[in-house]
Formats: C-alpha cells, structure tokens, sequence
C-alpha cells in the first residue's frame, strides 16, 4: 500500500545466538539459520517477528496483538500491521592476531544493507567497495586519531591482517575509504548506550572487507559451537543427550527491515471484530516507542544466550 512505513531494525548479538532449523545432517547436530544461496547466517523473519512480539506483550498484549498479530495456533488469526523482514548480516567477529578481533564484513553484504536503506529512502554517505581479491582485504584509512588495531606491518613494509591463522594482505585504493562506511556503522547501526562506548570506539580502528568468498568461510566455519549434554538423574549422560548446537558469537551486527502497513481493527486494538482502519504511522510509532533497549531471540534462552542490544534508523 502506497502509505506503507519502513524502517531499519538494527540487532547486535551480546550473548551468543542461536536460532536454528532443526536436526542437522553435517558435523554440527543443532545448525543455525543459513540464507540458501550464500549459506550466510540470517534471522528469519519469523523468528524476529516472534522475539519482537514477545518484548512487546510484556509491556502491551492487546498493543503486541496489533502490531505483531497472534500466536501460532492462535485463533482467530491477525496477521499484525508490523512485518520484520529477514535479519542480513552486516559484521562478523573473528579473532585477528593484533587487536584480539576485527569486524569482518564484505562487498555482498554490504550491497545488500545499502539496498535496504535505499528502500527505506534513506541513501547513506558511503559506497559499496568493487569486488576485493581473495587474500587481500581493506580497512579504514588510519588516522592519529583513529589508528587500525589489527593491521601489521610485514619486512618488507607491506601491510597484513591476520584473522585466526590466515595472511591478508592490505590493499589500499583512493577510491574506497572506508573511513566513511565505519562512522556511519558507528553512529546509525551500533547500540548507543554508554556501555557501548568501547565498542563503538573499537569498530572504527577494527574493521576489515574481504572478499565475498573469504568473508563466507569465515562465516561458515568460525562460528561459535557449544557441546551440550543432558544429564539424567544418576548424573550420567543420558542416551541421545550429547549434541552440538552452532551459534553467532557475541558481537555479531545484523539487519532486519521492518515494514508497516494500515490494518483494520478497533478501539481497543486488534480484535476478531474489526471496525476501523489504523494508518501504517501509528503502528510505526509505536513500534519505535516499544522495541528498545534488549530482547531475547532464538533458543538456549533459559542458559543465558540469545540478548541482542536492539536499535531503529530512523525511530531514535
């Protein structure tokens, strides 16, 4: 509808994260969520509208009805006037050899959190980088004030990053600063909560862009896996309770657009007697007063995993 209202939700993993798609058939028994065509992570819509919906009720059940519909299995159905969309990743920590860990990135993400703030009419101050070479890498322009942490300088003055074990070598192009892209990441996607600070201070000297196919094996294979077990009574593992379950490590950036939509209801919010329609605004609005701070998303929560720091576009 041509009032349709979106916006960008931004989710940054404090704990680590895991919404998974069942019984897995490789090494790894509890998988997490994979996109099918670049097997990066994702947060499937349906699992941000869930966790979204669960902040909400506990503030506003009738609010949480309108704006996220009902429960699975619920009935009758309302399918809610706020649709998150699918949570792309945007940084991925890996340990590096200087500065304890970077933030890893790379052109395909980055193409598409530019398309979906173009779609949100709001065109950011940097450009996406052309496609970086395999083992190669760029970083921000060091400044006095803002030196990389993770880069080193080789024998021969060359410069290199060293995410785990793995040698990239620096490459330095006038037209791509992306001193530009880790501001803008710093003041428009990160937590803005004092206790952010050293985050948001760390991001600007520890950002890195690999390429497409680098930047997947990363996210493919330095994940974080727990081994879990279920103990029974007598305190021995019980038949069929080892498993290991994959998570996104703590401080891990995602993106989720959010799109809101006139839906009819009545006066006291979204009920099965609908009477009068609710401009897509008002349920933005609300949105943005609602979904602040921290919420919970996926499973393990009951072991302290799952909180995400949570923050809008355009709703600050």
């Amino acid at each position: 509808m041509s009032d349709d209202v979106m916006d960008i939700l931004f989710l940054y993993a404090e704990e680590p994260v895991h919404v998974g798609v069942g019984q897995g058939l490789g090494a790894i028994d509890q998988p997490i969520q994979r996109e099918v065509y670049t097997n990066f992570p994702v947060l499937h819509g349906s699992s941000v509208r869930g966790a979204l919906r669960d902040l909400v009720k506990q503030h506003d059940k009738d609010l949480a009805l309108w704006l996220f519909g009902n429960e699975p299995g619920q009935q009758p159905m309302w399918q809610g006037a706020v649709s998150p969309h699918d949570a792309r990743i945007i940084l991925f920590p890996v340990q590096s050899l200087m500065g304890g860990f970077a933030w890893t990135t790379c052109p395909a993400a980055l193409a598409v959190l530019r398309r979906n703030l173009e779609v949100c009419e709001k065109r950011p101050c940097w450009d996406v980088p052309d496609p970086v070479e395999d083992g190669e890498c760029l970083v921000p322009e060091s400044g006095e004030d803002t030196p990389s942490n993770v880069v080193f300088r080789s024998d021969d003055a060359s410069e290199h990053v060293q995410l785990i074990r793995y040698d990239f070598t620096v490459s330095r192009h006038d037209k791509f600063d992306l001193t530009d892209l880790s501001r803008w990441l710093v003041h428009s996607a990160m937590p803005q909560g004092d206790e952010f600070d050293f985050w948001r201070s760390k991001l600007q000297t520890s950002l890195v862009v690999l390429s497409d196919a680098d930047f997947k094996w990363f996210v493919e294979n330095a994940t974080q896996t727990m081994t879990r077990v279920r103990l029974t009574a007598e305190k021995t593992v019980d038949v069929g309770g080892l498993w290991s379950e994959e998570a996104l490590p703590p401080e891990t950036l995602l993106h989720s657009p959010v799109a809101a939509r006139s839906v009819l209801t009545n006066d006291s919010g979204a009920r099965d007697t609908p009477k009068t329609t609710k401009p897509a605004k008002d349920a933005m609005a609300e949105a943005w007063k609602t979904v602040r701070g921290r919420m919970n998303i996926g499973g393990t929560e009951s072991i302290g995993r799952g909180r995400v720091a949570v923050r809008w576009l355009k709703g600050e």
